[in-house]
């Protein structure tokens, strides 16, 4: 486990430093995924295969249609398109602390809490992302007003249940018995 952390920390490291350069994280940024990068590829490949597909998917949606996102946008978000430690880890710190539960003390509850977590971040970030740029202007459900933001249009929904498959993609399998399907395995142990 210490060498598989050890790997995990240098491609995490790798892969901020890319990131960073590209202008998808602040410094803080950086920090903040190369420890959620460590950790999950600690738990296992699996984990460290899935973060790496949020973070691509996702960062390939946030430069769709960029310019246009940000003239949209400008009015109420103030931070630009590079990712910072908060949202780094408002994005994966249930995930983290999945793969340090897992770390610790092996069951099927962690890697549905960790897979369930970054598809409910994959959801809001590409709703986000494709609404902004495809789904119009939406309407306040309180007063009916348009409000300058996206996310709840059809393109919205539509990317919003579109960001949760890729959680579903790769098996997360880290020393969990293969005996049972992972849904039965989850039901069961709540159920003790």
């Amino acid at each position: 486990m210490i060498a598989r952390a050890l790997a995990g920390l240098l491609l995490a490291a790798l892969v901020s430093f890319l990131a960073r350069t590209a202008r998808s994280l602040t410094v803080g940024g950086a920090i903040a995924a190369t420890l959620v990068g460590t950790t999950a590829v600690a738990a296992g490949w699996d984990w460290g295969a899935l973060l790496i597909l949020y973070f691509a998917t996702s960062t390939a949606l946030s430069r769709l249609g960029r310019s246009l996102k940000e003239q949209r946008t400008a009015p109420i978000v103030a931070k630009g398109g590079e990712r910072d430690a908060v949202q780094v880890l408002a994005n994966g710190a249930t995930f983290a602390g999945a793969a340090i539960a897992m770390l610790i003390r092996p069951d099927a509850r962690w890697i549905a809490l960790g897979a369930g977590s970054l598809a409910a971040a994959a959801a809001d970030t590409w709703a986000t992302e494709i609404g902004t740029l495809y789904g119009g202007e939406p309407r306040s459900i309180f007063s009916g007003r348009r409000v300058p933001t996206a996310g709840r249009r059809r393109a919205g929904v539509a990317a919003r249940l579109g960001g949760a498959l890729p959680a579903r993609a790769p098996r997360v399998r880290a020393r969990v018995p293969r005996s049972r399907p992972l849904t039965t395995r989850v039901r069961d142990s709540f159920v003790k």
